[in-house]
C-alpha cells in the first residue's frame, strides 16, 4: 500500500484529483489510499505521513514569495495556503519523495526552488484562462518523461485555466513543453540522477478526457515511482 498526498482541497471540485491518482494506481494493480494534507475545514497533516505528494491547483502564489508585486491589482492570493505548503515542499525535499504539480503546484515549485513568475500573462490570457477551461496545443521535447508512445503520438492538445505562469525557470529544471505562444507548459529536473520524481504540468490533467495521453501520464508516471520508493512487503 503506497500512501499519495494531495496537497490541498479548496472545496468539492478538488476530487477530481483523488479520482484521478485512484484510476493510475488500479491501472497498475498499485494498492493505494489517497490523503488530504491541507484544506479549508481540516488542519494540514504532516508531509511526513505520506509517500509522495500531489501539489494541486488554486489560489495564486504570492507575489512577495519571488520579489514581484501584483500591480495590477489581479491575484487572488491565499498566504495561509502559501504558507502550508511551502513546509510541506521543505519536507518533500528533505526526505527525498516523488512530487507532482499541477497548475499552481507547477507554479509553487518553481518558486520554491528559486524561480519566478509572470503574476499576470495579460495579452496571452484569451489562450490559456477562461471557463470551460482553454484548449490548445503543446510543443513537447522529444526526451520528456511525457513522451507518448508512438501508438498515443497523434495531436498535443491539452487544457489551460490559469492566468500565472512560470517567468524565469529554477536553475535546477528544464522546460519539456510549451504552448504555441511560449508559455511553459512542463518542467523536469535538468539533472535528474540520483534525485526523485520530480514532474510539473502547467494543465489540468484530471480534467481531460481519460482516454488522453496528457490525462493518464502525469498520474501514471507519479503512482509508478511512489511505488517504486515504499519496500515491497515480505
Amino acid at each position: 500500500m503506497i500512501r499519495i498526498g494531495l496537497s490541498y482541497r479548496g472545496s468539492d471540485s478538488y476530487e477530481g484529483y483523488s479520482a484521478a491518482l485512484k484510476r493510475a494506481a488500479a491501472a497498475r494493480n498499485i494498492p493505494v489510499e489517497v490523503v488530504w494534507l491541507g484544506g479549508t475545514e481540516q488542519a494540514p497533516l504532516p508531509a511526513e505521513t505520506v509517500d509522495a505528494v500531489c501539489f494541486t491547483g488554486g489560489a495564486d502564489v504570492e507575489p512577495s514569495r519571488y520579489g514581484a508585486v501584483d500591480v495590477a491589482n489581479c491575484c487572488e492570493i491565499d498566504s495561509l495556503r502559501d504558507a502550508i505548503e511551502w513546509r510541506m515542499l521543505e519536507a518533500a525535499t528533505r526526505l527525498s519523495m516523488p512530487v507532482l504539480g499541477i497548475c499552481r503546484g507547477m507554479q509553487i515549485l518553481n518558486v520554491f526552488h528559486g524561480g519566478t513568475l509572470l503574476p499576470d500573462l495579460r495579452d496571452r490570457n484569451a489562450t490559456h484562462r477562461g471557463s470551460p477551461d482553454k484548449i490548445h496545443g503543446l510543443r513537447l521535447a522529444d526526451d520528456s518523461l511525457l513522451a507518448p508512445p508512438a501508438s498515443m503520438a497523434g495531436e498535443r492538445n491539452v487544457n489551460s485555466s490559469h492566468h500565472q505562469a512560470v517567468d524565469r525557470l529554477a536553475e535546477p529544471f528544464r522546460a519539456t513543453a510549451h504552448a504555441p505562444d511560449g508559455t511553459i507548459e512542463a518542467f523536469e529536473w535538468r539533472r535528474p540522477a540520483g534525485k526523485p520524481f520530480l514532474l510539473a504540468v502547467q494543465w489540468h490533467p484530471e480534467r481531460l478526457p481519460h482516454d488522453s495521453w496528457f490525462a493518464q501520464a502525469p498520474f501514471g508516471l507519479f503512482i509508478a515511482s511512489a511505488a517504486a520508493r515504499v519496500p515491497a512487503s515480505p
